[in-house]
């Protein structure tokens, strides 16, 4: 079950309005993918015959994070919070761990730490 605390909001938009982007593949986490599975049911109920293609590096979401002097909002991509999220397992990831936990490319993971 997803959790309350989690929202998504979605863009559609038709490809012919909007630049290619090479698809690229990562281990987006479980809340994430049933989020994403219940807009695409949702979405193909609606919309028969169409095809729903994600592109996870134009993401963004806003985490809300408790600190020791208190709480705040940060605004940072799909792929900084994926890694982001790992820290709510552990603390001293090494970089090894975070490149195989995320599926993120090597280069394009150095640009989001």
């Amino acid at each position: 079950k997803v959790s309350p605390s989690l929202e998504l909001s979605v863009h559609v938009l038709t490809q012919g309005y909007w630049p290619t982007y090479p698809p690229v593949e990562l281990k987006l986490p479980g809340e994430i993918l049933e989020l994403q599975e219940i807009f695409s049911t949702y979405y193909m109920s609606k919309h028969n015959g169409r095809r729903l293609q994600w592109h996870p590096c134009l993401g963004h979401c806003t985490l809300k994070a408790n600190f020791p002097l208190g709480k705040k909002e940060i605004s940072v991509s799909l792929l900084q919070t994926i890694v982001l999220l790992l820290f709510n397992d552990g603390d001293g990831l090494s970089y090894a761990h975070v490149l195989q936990a995320t599926g993120i490319e090597d280069r394009e993971l150095k640009v989001t730490l």
